[in-house]
């Protein structure tokens, strides 16, 4: 019998964890993991996002630039500038590769002799973006 008390006293002074301790930590460490994997998922995502916008507005920027360096002719009719019929919608024949843009030219808006562009470029019929721009005469 004291041989007994003996052994649960050793027992009892070593500690250590019981099975349930140890598998409420390992569900606590999960939860932990896979907040931190669902965070990483919606960081890519988001980083996915902003390069395809940041893409299409460089390809609307690169749009607008060429749209603005165009020298209208003495009637202000060039036809990539909506010619003399307004609110034509005008296509790029050759855009980027996954891109498509448009443009349409509103006449003398917001002012006479000026002209209204909104240029709207699309990238893999996802990620949209418009650019707004007025060029005078």
């Amino acid at each position: 019998m004291k041989n007994k008390m003996m052994k649960l006293r050793d027992r009892q002074a070593r500690g250590g964890f019981t099975i349930i301790e140890v598998l409420v930590a390992i569900c606590i460490l999960v939860v932990g993991i896979l907040t931190v994997a669902t965070l990483q998922i919606t960081a890519i995502s988001g980083n996915k996002l902003g390069s395809e916008v940041t893409g299409t507005a460089n390809v609307a920027q690169g749009k607008f630039e060429e749209l603005m360096a165009l020298q209208y002719t003495v009637d202000f009719t060039d036809p990539d500038l909506g010619g003399s019929i307004a609110g034509i919608t005008h296509n790029d024949p050759a855009p980027p590769p996954g891109y498509a843009i448009s443009w349409t030219v509103t006449n003398d808006v917001p002012v006479n002799n000026s002209k209204s562009i909104a240029i709207t470029v699309t990238w893999q019929n996802r990620t949209r973006t418009t650019l707004n721009c007025i060029k005078a005469r």
